[in-house]
């Protein structure tokens, strides 16, 4: 099978590529820094089965919305994939009053509209194949509606991907595909 990890290059992203090459999954792994993720290919090689394969993906997240380019890249691997996780979702840690307009429009965008954006694509092909397993990485406490002093808008949309992976998990468990967040 198949692992498309989205961040997978740093952090715990690089980690959960790490987890999934050790137990025998192919990768096909996006990241900013082509150098991290030719550290992670390197670790990648040193234990890998014989039949395993890594892909790279170098592409940058800004502040404005992913290229039809890099977005038709990152579709042609989610077709050949039967596990999404997506690790990636920018963090701001700052009171309401003091965000810009342009802030909210990228915090909405890289930690809502964009996984649900990939997610909705991959859904088809995991319905197709009657099988999917799709992981998100979420904020602390973005389970339920809570109010965020500090981090309100990053919250609020991480709150809201908590509200789709519920969706997705109740609505498309009939075709054996799963939808997890870890907050």
């Amino acid at each position: 099978k198949t692992v498309f990890i989205i961040g997978g290059s740093g952090g715990i992203g690089k980690e959960v590529s790490l987890k999934y090459g050790q137990e025998g999954y192919n990768l096909v792994v996006q990241g900013s820094s082509l150098e991290k993720l030719q550290e992670l290919k390197n670790q990648f090689e040193k234990t890998k089965k014989p039949q395993q394969t890594i892909e790279l993906l170098p592409i940058s997240f800004g502040k404005e919305k992913i290229s039809k380019k890099d977005m038709d890249q990152l579709k042609k691997y989610l077709e050949q994939s039967e596990i999404l996780v997506i690790c990636f979702g920018p963090f701001l840690q700052k009171e309401i009053h003091n965000t810009t307009e342009e802030e909210w429009e990228s915090l909405v965008y890289w930690n809502y509209t964009f996984p649900g954006e990939l997610i909705s694509f991959a859904l088809n092909f995991m319905m197709k194949n009657q099988y999917g397993r799709i992981i998100v990485f979420g904020g602390t406490r973005t389970h339920s509606v809570n109010g965020f002093r500090t981090n309100a808008v990053y919250a609020g949309a991480k709150t809201a991907l908590c509200s789709l992976v519920k969706s997705v998990a109740s609505e498309y468990g009939k075709y054996n595909i799963t939808c997890n967040g870890i907050l």
